[in-house]
């Protein structure tokens, strides 16, 4: 796999700053050249030999900016680390490998562990393991982070949530956090409820998880949210160490609603 070290035009350049790379690596498990993200926290350079935990998140493309349809991740995690409530860590922003829109084919077959009926999908398996066999062992070649399930995250929104609950709960002994920001539960006639279901008895180890939904998403999302956050009780997650469920009483399902509530979200599974 090669790669690719850029800077983006938006990156803080300052010595002490935070700074955003992006590299590319091909795969064998999905076409194409595969776009990685990279946030590297205020004085990564300077703090050697010191590692960071590491929280990998989809939709790479809509992850970093100043303002549209962003989430101003970089701008988000820069102040809740100066603030000192959240723990200085390194964010891994992995592109879909489709173009622009949330209706991408692409970006819906890798974003789906099942095909449905009306939109087609179900790649998802292979775009889990290009992540767990490819991209995080890349990672933790190229970049000081911490090695160990309660060290390493995983999380997206709405298909990119769908799928960060799949990969993050059939590899449990290596994400120990995962964040699932409006999830789309109704994929494949509500296939996740079939797959939690099978997780078994007393699951184990179970992720600290951060689920959402914003309640102008509507009510039948929002009852679908709440019939997750059942279920994964009914498996033995204790709220609220180990599963915290909020509702965003002006959430929409937009970037702008994700980038607001970020802060919360980490706060809670990366916190100093």
């Amino acid at each position: 796999m090669g790669g690719e070290n850029l800077l983006l035009p938006f990156t803080d350049n300052a010595p002490e700053g935070s700074r955003v790379e992006i590299h590319a690596i091909y795969s064998r498990y999905l076409p194409g050249r595969r776009r990685l993200r990279v946030y590297l926290p205020p004085g990564y350079r300077r703090a050697w030999p010191r590692r960071y935990p590491v929280l990998y998140l989809q939709d790479g493309q809509k992850l970093f900016g100043e303002a549209g349809e962003s989430w101003r991740l970089q701008q988000v995690l820069d102040a809740e680390i100066a603030a000192g409530q959240v723990a200085p860590l390194v964010v891994v922003g992995v592109d879909h490998g489709g173009g622009e829109g949330d209706r991408d084919q692409t970006r819906i077959g890798e974003y789906t562990p099942v095909p449905d009926g009306q939109y087609g999908g179900g790649r998802a398996g292979n775009y889990g393991r290009m992540l767990t066999e490819e991209i995080l062992p890349w990672v933790t070649r190229q970049f000081r982070v911490r090695k160990g399930r309660e060290q390493t995250g995983i999380g997206g929104s709405s298909l990119g949530a769908l799928v960060s609950l799949y990969v993050g709960l059939e590899n449990r002994r290596i994400f120990g956090r995962i964040a699932a920001l409006s999830p789309s539960l109704w994929w494949g006639g509500e296939w996740i409820y079939r797959f939690v279901d099978g997780l078994g008895e007393n699951p184990a180890p179970r992720p600290q998880i951060w689920l959402d939904m914003g309640e102008r998403e509507g009510a039948t999302h929002m009852a679908r949210a709440e019939k997750l956050r059942d279920r994964l009780v009914t498996k033995g997650w204790r709220a609220p160490e180990q599963l915290r469920f909020h509702r965003d009483a002006q959430g929409e399902h937009h970037e702008w609603a994700w980038g607001a509530r970020l802060g919360a979200v980490l706060r809670y599974l990366f916190p100093v």
